[in-house]
């Protein structure tokens, strides 16, 4: 059991991670097409790249995260000599 709600902990912040990431591309290539205009092929292709884009954030942000705290985790347990 402990392994699942371990699992769900991740799936969730991956979501949230992606989420955030899809809004920061999104709005970055909104602010893109605002200033210079764009037709119906490069809508799409903003909106399959925020996509594809946002989920690799959310997904390299949790896996630093990850990194991090399993570094602070191991500063912890080294002890001076």
């Amino acid at each position: 059991m402990g392994s699942f709600i371990r699992l769900l902990k991740a799936s969730g912040l991956i979501i949230v991670f992606s989420l955030m990431g899809f809004i920061l591309i999104k709005l970055a290539f909104a602010l893109v097409c605002w200033v210079i205009g764009h037709d119906m092929v490069e809508a799409t292709i903003g909106l399959v790249a925020s996509i594809g884009f946002g989920g690799w954030i959310g997904l390299e942000a949790f896996l630093s995260l990850r990194d991090w705290r399993s570094r602070v985790k191991a500063k912890d347990f080294d002890t001076p000599q």
